[in-house]
């Protein structure tokens, strides 16, 4: 994700991108509660988790997607979503079957905020 991070929650902030808001860890690089333009948010595909019905988890972040693609590569699958900001989110293929995953399904997902890594590009 790239935009600006806004304080929000003591020690959180939200990271606003053209593609849609996330909630993330204040960084400790810079100054409490001022407003961080141009920063970079890295997430791992593996920390999202999916749903096939909203969740009650206590992730910052849950967002409704669109299944875009499926793709299977050995032991893991990586599930593309249509969400606002998009997602990628990487399951067992032994997942995606128990979730009935495929193209075009809607889906739940959630990541904390302290996962995601911001940086100054």
């Amino acid at each position: 994700f790239r935009g600006r991070v806004d304080p929000a929650d003591p020690g959180a902030g939200r990271l606003v991108t053209p593609d849609g808001d996330v909630i993330v860890a204040w960084p400790a690089w810079a100054p409490a509660g001022v407003r961080q333009d141009d920063v970079l948010g890295l997430l791992r595909p593996g920390d999202v988790t999916l749903f096939t019905a909203r969740p009650e988890t206590s992730a910052r972040n849950v967002l409704r997607g669109e299944v875009r693609s499926v793709a299977i590569e050995g032991g893991r699958a990586r599930v593309r979503l249509a969400s606002r900001p998009a997602l990628v989110a990487e399951i067992t293929p032994a997942s995606v079957d128990r979730l009935g995953l495929r193209p075009g399904d809607a889906v739940w997902a959630a990541f904390k905020a302290g996962e995601v890594d911001l940086r100054r590009p």
